[in-house]
């Protein structure tokens, strides 16, 4: 049985440990970022506190399983949790063995474990998030990453107007919009991930439109496809995306994965996904690739399974995303 180790250290001394290790570290390893050109006697004496290392600055036996599979990480699975008030960062380390320690972020300090505990942190996720098979909608499409942006831009209006009638207890179907309120909203600068257009844009490295000819391809391109219809000279959306909306009113979790292992080629190779839960029938799976996205509405058990999909071994270091 593998001993549990744990402990608690100031990202600063991150590299310090690096400096202490005896051997190579692999790119990926969290000793290798930040990494001191020389360790000093104060980072020794810290780490010597909380027993890291001896007083020749060696390694300690009881922390060296855990410090050898961070040190020689081949792959790793971060995962990026804030549902309105409070943000968990999680990172799990694999070596070539497939053996895991991870790194939590704890209120700016970085707390190691050994065994990581994967299953664990799945169980927290599955308790924040629920779980059924169940969902609201089975849209999905994958679209160009123009198009994804101006549908988004779309659903957040109709979303807004949803909403707001809310308020006024009215009842709204689907409203017309022209290029001029659409544009509007893609030009917004809110980083506010209630909307669905930041976070499409922040997927795209922060790519939007500068003019209105831009949009009305990519509004032509939706039609064409069936995800907009056109109505009194403007757009609206059509039913499976007017529903999505008004399932995904009022967004409340949000959940990043990304993951990275170091291929063949030495070089790193990085996949993940974006996850957006508005209830626990409601969740939408993002991924963005070069030059589209996957936007699919799915079950939340659906969501844990690619969870844990790269909470596993084989997943991380095989580096590709799970199949539906």
């Amino acid at each position: 049985m593998k001993q549990n180790i744990e402990f608690t250290v100031k990202p600063e001394l991150l590299g310090a440990i690096g400096n202490l290790w005896d051997g190579e570290l692999s790119e990926l390893s969290p000793f290798k970022y930040g990494k001191t050109s020389s360790i000093t006697n104060e980072h020794k004496t810290e780490l010597k506190k909380i027993g890291i290392c001896d007083n020749n600055g060696k390694i300690t036996d009881k922390v060296k399983p855990a410090i050898e599979v961070l040190a020689n990480a081949r792959a790793f699975t971060r995962i990026y949790i804030h549902n309105g008030l409070n943000i968990f960062e999680y990172i799990s380390y694999f070596n070539a063995d497939g053996n895991a320690a991870s790194v939590t972020n704890d209120s700016g300090d970085q707390l190691i474990n050994y065994p990581a505990p994967n299953n664990g942190i799945l169980e927290n996720i599955r308790q924040n998030i629920g779980e059924t098979i169940y969902r609201n909608s089975d849209f999905e499409c994958d679209i160009k990453s123009s198009e994804a942006l101006v549908l988004a831009a779309m659903m957040d209006i109709q979303r807004k107007t949803f909403m707001s009638d809310i308020v006024d207890e009215k009842e709204t179907g689907a409203i017309s919009m022209d290029i001029g309120r659409i544009q509007s909203m893609l030009s917004g600068n809110a980083k506010n991930y209630q909307w669905l257009t930041y976070i499409i844009r922040d997927m795209m490295e922060g790519k939007a439109f500068n003019s209105s000819e831009k949009i009305e391809p990519v509004l032509d391109s939706l039609v064409k496809i069936g995800y907009v219809t056109r109505h009194n000279g403007g757009y609206r959306l059509t039913q499976d995306t007017l529903l999505l909306s008004r399932r995904m009113l009022l967004l409340d979790t949000f959940l990043t994965l990304t993951s990275g292992r170091i291929g063949r080629d030495g070089k790193v190779v990085i996949v993940g996904f974006t996850g957006i839960q508005s209830g626990v029938h409601d969740l939408l799976f993002i991924d963005a690739n070069k030059d589209s996205i996957l936007i699919d509405a799915v079950s939340s058990a659906v969501m844990l399974d690619y969870v844990s999909h790269f909470l596993e071994p084989s997943g991380a270091l095989e580096g590709k995303n799970k199949s539906c």
